[in-house]
C-alpha cells in the first residue's frame, strides 16, 4: 500500500484562486491539502469551492483573513476530532484510516 500525498498551501482568498488551485490538482494531484488564509465565511458555498474527486472540511473565519481548509480524496475514511480542536485556534484535526494500518491524526 502506498503512502498518502500531502500538501499545503497559503492561497491567501480561496475563492479567488480556486481555478488556479484546480489547474494545480490536476497537474500534482494529492491525497490530502491543507489550505491556510482561505478567507471564507458562513455564506460561501462548498459547491463553488468544489475540486472533483474530493471532500471539503472547512473551518471559516471571515473575508478579511484567516480560515483553514482541508481537501480529502473521496476515497480516504477520516473522522473530524473535534475534541482535539480549540475553538480560539484556527485549525482542522482528522483521524486517518488507512487500510491495513493503524489510524494517525492529521492536523492543520
Amino acid at each position: 500500500m502506498r503512502g498518502f500525498k500531502m500538501g499545503s498551501l497559503n492561497i491567501n482568498s480561496l475563492c479567488k484562486h480556486i481555478d488556479e488551485l484546480r489547474a494545480l490538482m490536476v497537474g500534482q494531484p494529492l491525497d490530502i491539502l491543507a489550505i491556510n488564509e482561505t478567507k471564507l465565511e458562513s455564506a460561501d458555498c462548498d459547491g463553488l469551492l468544489n475540486l472533483p474527486g474530493y471532500t471539503l472540511i472547512r473551518r471559516d473565519r471571515n473575508k478579511f483573513g484567516g480560515g483553514v481548509c482541508v481537501y480529502l480524496r473521496h476515497s480516504i475514511n477520516f473522522s473530524r476530532m473535534l475534541d482535539f480542536e480549540d475553538e480560539n485556534l484556527e485549525m482542522i484535526v482528522l483521524e486517518i484510516q488507512k487500510p491495513n494500518s493503524s489510524p494517525f491524526l492529521f492536523a492543520s
